[in-house]
């Protein structure tokens, strides 16, 4: 397809090129035989020197375009050899300039036909060859040159532009991948801890747990690589990991959740809401006291909106300040980097309750 898809494109670059240089050459042959006029003047149009000036600078515009755009800019300006450019430059102008100057003069005015009646004998008056050519031929010749040198520097400039590009996004995928695999072990660590803690107090539950904690891993492993997922399997993500943690909450914590829209044509970076989820549970919790956290899940066309409200407790404060960095920043990172202006994250720390609201643009 790689290969189709190039070798298109330089039948296009071909065929385009053609049609404008068809255009330009058209136009050129207008501007020349637009003045010819008198019986003599429109006889030039036969005369075999005449045909060789006017082939001469067509080619030798087409020349010159193509030797300055892949040799000398590339070779020599791209060097910084700018003197040399500038030579060769010149030194191409005046072989433009007074090579054709030079037949003019010295066979067709001595191979013009006859002068019609009234004119003087010889035809018309033989040109001099100039120091200074004309004003016309040397500004075409510098509009070619600004032209090629144009589309090549542009070219450049994309070219660049698109390597440019192209390191970004290599960078922005190994740095998104490097966050990603910081989730995946730390949202593991903690989910055995809680399985473990089960297991030792012989929950009849921990069968349960496992089951889900498998399904987990199955999305982490199997979905959560790819870019984009699909909403509805994100939403099931949280709904087992919900389930899961239901596990070990004791009667002491008031646990509200819910997903109110549809989502099934709607995709999502995936792991996103995970870490404001799991930080809930991890730092909302008490065993002594009364705890409680709530969920909200919105979809209202293509914007998701997460409400995460937990209490705080003061045992699990400074847990929760050295732990963050892991979560809830992570979590900054990854949506500055996959939406940067399609998200809005609002986090509102007191000393009872932490509250965050997220806003994605999906699509």
């Amino acid at each position: 397809m790689k290969k189709e898809w190039v070798s298109g494109r330089i039948i296009l670059n071909i065929v385009l090129h053609v049609a404008a240089w068809s255009a330009f050459t058209v136009l050129l042959y207008l501007l020349m035989n637009g003045n010819l006029k008198t019986p003599n003047e429109l006889a030039l149009k036969n005369n075999p020197y005449y045909i060789f000036n006017q082939v001469f600078t067509n080619a030798f515009l087409v020349m010159f375009y193509y030797l300055n755009a892949f040799v000398l800019i590339p070779r020599f300006l791209a060097n910084k050899r700018i003197l040399l450019y500038a030579l060769i430059v010149i030194g191409l102008l005046a072989i433009y300039l007074y090579v054709p100057e030079y037949v003019f003069v010295n066979f067709i005015t001595h191979h013009h036909p006859a002068p019609p009646p009234g004119m003087p004998p010889g035809g018309p008056p033989r040109r001099r060859f100039r120091i200074f050519p004309y004003l016309g031929s040397a500004a075409l010749f510098l509009l070619v040159l600004v032209i090629s040198s144009g589309s090549k520097i542009l070219q450049q400039w994309f070219a660049a532009e698109r390597q440019k590009e192209k390191a970004e996004k290599e960078t922005l995928r190994t740095e998104l991948s490097l966050l990603k695999s910081q989730i995946n072990p730390h949202f593991l660590f903690n989910t055995l801890n809680n399985i473990y803690a089960m297991a030792i107090t012989d929950s009849v539950h921990t069968a349960d747990a496992v089951m889900k904690l498998s399904q987990i891993m199955r999305y982490i492993l199997q979905e959560a690589d790819h870019e984009l997922v699909p909403l509805q399997k994100d939403l099931e993500f949280l709904q087992r990991y919900i389930e899961l943690q239901q596990f070990r909450l004791s009667d002491k914590v008031d646990l509200k959740y819910q997903v109110s829209g549809d989502g099934q044509l709607l995709r999502i970076a995936p792991l996103l809401m995970i870490p404001f989820i799991e930080n809930a549970f991890k730092y909302g919790v008490s065993a002594r006291e009364k705890s409680s956290i709530k969920i909200d899940i919105q979809i209202r066309e293509n914007i998701v909106t997460l409400w995460v409200e937990n209490t705080k407790h003061a045992v699990n404060t400074m847990g929760a300040m050295e732990n963050t960095g892991i979560g809830i920043n992570n979590a900054r990172r990854r949506l500055a980097l996959l939406y940067p202006d399609r998200h809005e994250l609002t986090i509102r720390d007191t000393p009872s309750l932490f509250v965050v609201t997220l806003k994605i643009t999906c699509g």
